[in-house]
């Protein structure tokens, strides 16, 4: 390793060691940690927001694509929020952003995680194979108990009530699956941690093992 790396490296065992400390309770080194974390974290999406604007608007727009020009004046208009006189003027690119994006957002989501999943599961129902064709099965009525729970202009009686007991069941099933999903991640993080102080660090900038 050279000595940038070593030095880097150091750093970074430091910096996860106060990380760890947090363990303990919680302490200076922890919060001095956190701080350079998102400060770097904030410095890094300045520049990448900054290379962004550079790249996708003011290289085109010097090249003649004038239209560019809208977005750049409406990005500008954001900061008019620091002005108390000119701080209305500010809800106007908020508000395209805000239109634009619910309805880029809610198309895709319609036709990726409900249309095309539907889609995806009825057409599974008639394959040849049993296996997939009884967990296709299940996840429609999972999907069509789901959103009868949702279904608050009508009391859950009857037929309703007893589908709307089925979906809450499938929505328990959903959140403890996304919630094993997320411990798996988070200990996936921290064994890596472990791993970077034990193979980097201690081998390689401290023993000089390779």
């Amino acid at each position: 390793m050279t000595p940038i790396e070593v030095l880097m490296t150091w750093v970074a065992a430091i910096l996860t060691l106060m990380v760890f400390s947090f363990l303990w309770k919680e302490n200076k080194f922890y919060r001095i940690a956190e701080h350079v974390g998102v400060g770097a974290a904030a410095g890094h999406g300045t520049l990448t927001a900054i290379n962004s604007i550079q790249t996708s608007c003011l290289n085109p727009l010097l090249k003649g694509q004038l239209l560019l020009a809208i977005p750049l004046i409406l990005g500008l208009m954001v900061f008019l929020r620091l002005s108390k006189n000119l701080g209305w003027a500010s809800r106007y690119p908020m508000m395209f952003m805000t239109g634009t994006g619910i309805g880029v957002m809610l198309g895709a989501i319609m036709e990726g995680q409900i249309i095309g999943l539907l889609k995806a599961t009825v057409a599974d129902i008639f394959v040849g194979n049993a296996f997939l064709a009884v967990s296709a099965l299940i996840v429609l009525v999972g999907f069509v108990t789901t959103l009868s729970y949702f279904v608050f202009t009508k009391e859950h009686k009857g037929g309703l009530g007893t589908s709307a007991r089925i979906g809450r069941v499938f929505i328990m099933a959903s959140f403890s699956c996304n919630w094993s999903a997320e411990m798996i991640y988070y200990l996936g993080l921290i064994v890596s941690a472990f791993m970077f102080l034990i193979n980097v660090w201690i081998k390689q900038a401290m023993l000089g093992i390779v």
